[in-house]
């Protein structure tokens, strides 16, 4: 496979570096942190092709907000794992070029567990998603700094917008399988994006989870389509890591589960080529038009 051909933007949300490739892919930076909060901010990207900025790409500063909220965790030599995470939308994700924060907030944790609420937000504090996320405390280890992939990201030449490669170009996504109601897409996915720990960060499977099920619905992103579904929430259980140099390509599997005249409801997993689910997840959409033919 083909080394990623796609790294951070060439500039920094203040002078806060990235922790991990999926920081360094998606432009995310922890900007600051106490023993029970962290704050997560992103300069929201413009796709060579495709949707503008899905909530699934906000994923990385969700999950690394409510992570980093477990600061006294890691001041005793503990880490954590991403166990669940849920999104649900309050508001517009904002155009590409926009910074959005998300903040973290502990709700309570002990020696094995730990609950974070999260809340995402544009300029002038105007809401974009709300969620929490649970975490396991495991052993901490050493810090080692993130692989650096080749990058290819640009700016426009209007306002410094950050360009990405379409979605399917940063995942390697081929579309393998679709009837009406399913949909299976297949995801040849870089070493480079593992974390220190070999796995890619929980995230990063919120934007390929969120990008399956958008295919599947049929939301093309653009502000001009009237009728492409609303997400309105989305709920992922994290049931195995996903290792690229043991599981380099991967499923997405998304299917229908009710689709109603206003609300449709999807599932869908993503799971090694032999089958073995390493996340699930349900999402809710919201038809923009009326009537359904």
């Amino acid at each position: 496979m083909a080394p990623l051909s796609v790294s951070a933007p060439g500039f920094e949300i203040g002078r806060h570096r990235a922790r991990h490739p999926a920081e360094m892919l998606t432009g995310c930076r922890v900007t600051a942190r106490g023993d029970d909060w962290a704050t997560a901010a992103m300069i929201l990207p413009r796709f060579a092709t495709g949707p503008d900025v899905p909530l699934g790409w906000l994923g990385v500063a969700a999950d690394s907000a409510a992570a980093q909220s477990l600061g006294g965790l890691f001041a005793q030599g503990l880490d954590v794992r991403t166990v669940d995470l849920r999104l649900d939308a309050v508001g517009p994700v904002p155009s590409p070029g926009t910074v959005v924060t998300a903040r973290g907030d502990l709700i309570s944790s002990n020696h094995r567990t730990g609950l974070s609420r999260i809340r995402i937000h544009g300029p002038d504090d105007a809401g974009i998603a709300v969620g929490t996320a649970r975490f396991l405390v495991v052993p901490g280890s050493p810090p080692s700094p993130p692989s650096a992939p080749t990058s290819t990201v640009s700016k426009s030449a209007t306002g410094g917008v950050p360009l990405l490669p379409s979605l399917d170009e940063i995942f390697g996504i081929t579309d393998t399988a679709r009837n009406g109601n399913s949909s299976v897409l297949t995801a040849e996915l870089d070493p480079a994006l593992c974390n220190r720990h070999g796995v890619v960060h929980g995230g990063l499977h919120v934007s390929l989870i969120d990008h399956a099920m958008r295919a599947l619905v049929g939301h093309s992103g653009t502000h001009e389509d009237p009728g492409a579904p609303e997400l309105l929430d989305l709920t992922l259980a994290y049931q195995r890591p996903l290792a690229p140099e043991v599981d380099g390509t991967v499923l997405l599997c998304a299917t229908v589960e009710r689709r109603g005249r206003r609300i449709t409801t999807v599932n869908a997993t993503l799971q090694t080529s032999t089958g073995r689910v390493l996340t699930s997840a349900q999402g809710t959409f919201l038809s923009t038009t009326e009537d359904r033919p």
